[in-house]
Parts: structure tokens; sequence; C-alpha cells
């Protein structure tokens, strides 16, 4: 396949989507397994984040993506997802790099839970420097999750309502969809 140069025009403050994951049963699988067995599940979810990050030099996947991008940051047992950018094409890449993310985890046994989010955040990759708003929402609503799962903030809800003339709301809804959803605190619609 035909490779396009890597794209690396990243503004470090800009309205951008995150999604926030966190491995389920982390300490329990750190305390009953080796060592090694914990390095080998992180080894593979890296693969899947990388695979992400380069999917998007492909000539065939720009075709349809555009100028979306994501960048992966984790820790332990969080894995942070951010878009380049909150533009329509950033948006659409984000989803399926979130629900592609998500699938692959459960294919690979790793339960994870995630909370989605948009808002201004500062990303300087070589600074390591990572905040905002939407990442503190993310964060919360994936604490607040009682379910294997991935939910989105109310500012998800907004972007699509500010955005409705010009999405394809058919494949956003293929992707997001409302349901009853447990969180610690009780069921809600989200």
């Amino acid at each position: 396949m035909a490779k396009k140069e890597k794209r690396t025009n990243w503004i470090p403050t800009d309205k951008r989507f995150v999604a926030f994951f966190d491995i389920l049963g982390f300490k329990d699988l750190v305390m009953r397994s080796s060592h090694s067995e914990i390095y080998d599940k992180l080894s593979e979810i890296s693969k899947t984040k990388k695979w992400l990050e380069n999917l998007v030099n492909e000539s065939n996947v720009q075709k349809k993506i555009g100028n979306g991008e994501i960048y992966t940051v984790s820790f332990s047992d969080s894995i942070v997802l951010f878009s380049k950018n909150d533009d329509l094409e950033n948006f659409k890449f984000f989803l399926v790099a979130v629900r592609w993310f998500f699938a692959k985890a459960i294919e690979n046994y790793t339960p994870m839970k995630g909370g989605i989010a948009h808002g201004e955040i500062s990303l300087n990759k070589s600074e390591q420097i990572y905040f905002g708003q939407a990442i503190i929402d993310a964060y919360l609503i994936e604490e607040d999750v009682n379910y294997l799962g991935v939910v989105a903030h109310n500012s998800i809800d907004r972007y699509i309502s500010e955005n409705e003339s010009d999405l394809d709301i058919d494949y956003i809804n293929s992707i997001l969809f409302d349901c009853s959803t447990p969180l610690k605190c009780g069921k809600i619609e989200h």
C-alpha cells in the first residue's frame, strides 16, 4: 500500500475530543499475575495504540478520514486518546478509533470502561503536558461508569447538536446511541 508522509501539525492548545479508558481489575491483576504477564498485556495495548496512530498514514484511509488523527498516552492502567482538533473529520475518525480500541481490548480479554468528552485541551507531546476540562470530564464520567462500555459526556451531545447540519447523522448514530447507562449513582440516559 502506498504511504503518505506522516502529519505532525498539531496545535498545542485546541478544541479536541478525548477518551479516557481504565483497565478494570488492574490492581488484582498485578497481585495475581507475573510481572511479565502484565507487561505482555500492556504491550498488546501499546501495539493497538501505535497501529491506530499510524493508520492515518495509509493513503486509502486518508481518503476516508482526511486530516483526522489521534494521539495516545498511557500510564499504568489508564489510556487516553486525543483527536488532533474538533473538525468533522477528526470527530468521525475519533469515534471509529475509540470504538475499535475498545473492541480490540475486549477481544484481547482486557476489560475496560471509558468516557469521552470534548473541549479545549492543551497537548504538548515533547514536554508531556496534557490538561483541559475535557480530560477531567472524560475521566469523571469514566470513573462513574458501572459497566464495560464507553459513555459520552454531555459535551459530546452539545458538539453533535451544534454541528448537526454538517454531520452525517446516520453515520454518527451507527457509532453512538442513547441507552440507559448504569452509573455508580444510578442509571441515567446517556
